[in-house]
């Protein structure tokens, strides 16, 4: 099934693609997002603030490592998730103050990204499964509108350019054991919780 969607619960917020197209070249299942870097993203709106803890993970693959990409952001302020002009993971305010990943991306293969928060206070890294670090930072971020693929202040970073799978909102964190299930190094695990969890997810 091809959806831009989102899952807050037992609700679906439905995307709307500006620009962005599905590809048959799929990271997870049967299709991808495929975004050009120029303008492509799709927009969500009436997304909830953040809870007291959340996880937000996605798979991509990069057709190079030259530019910052975005895979998901609000407005000025709000929280952003992406891939820095380092290949870092990184989180963030938008245009505000961010912080990322010690692990880098190094190569152009499809890629697991993960970050969970204790709102207000800390955020962990996971690349293709593998925790990385923990970092203190305070990411509260308000409700509203959301784009996948962009960032509020265009430009060179704010687009991504590739494919996108796979892209998920918890809305708590998820275990070690779980993130790792999610990147495929570790079985599925049949006492995993998923009622809680806000899930933004493409073409499941």
């Amino acid at each position: 099934r091809r959806s831009w969607c989102v899952y807050p619960s037992a609700r679906i917020y439905h995307g709307t693609p500006l620009g962005a197209t599905f590809s048959s070249e799929a990271l997870v299942g049967a299709y991808s997002g495929s975004f050009d870097g120029i303008d492509d993203r799709v927009v969500i709106a009436g997304i909830p603030p953040s809870p007291a803890s959340f996880t937000l993970a996605c798979w991509i693959k990069l057709p190079d490592l030259t530019t910052a990409k975005t895979i998901y952001a609000g407005s000025s302020g709000d929280l952003g998730f992406y891939v820095d002009a380092l290949n870092r993971i990184g989180l963030g305010k938008v245009a505000v103050s961010e912080v990322t990943s010690n692990v880098a991306i190094t190569n152009t293969g499809r890629h697991h990204l993960a970050v969970t928060s204790i709102v207000g206070t800390s955020v962990s890294f996971y690349l293709d499964g593998i925790f990385d670090i923990t970092k203190s930072f305070n990411s509260i971020y308000p409700g509203g509108t959301k784009n996948l693929g962009r960032r509020s202040d265009d430009g060179p970073s704010a687009y991504f350019k590739g494919l996108m799978d796979e892209v998920g909102l918890w809305n708590r964190q998820l275990s070690a054991e779980e993130i790792a299930e999610l990147a495929g190094i570790s079985p599925p695990s049949s006492s995993q919780n998923r009622s809680r969890q806000m899930r933004a997810t493409f073409f499941r």
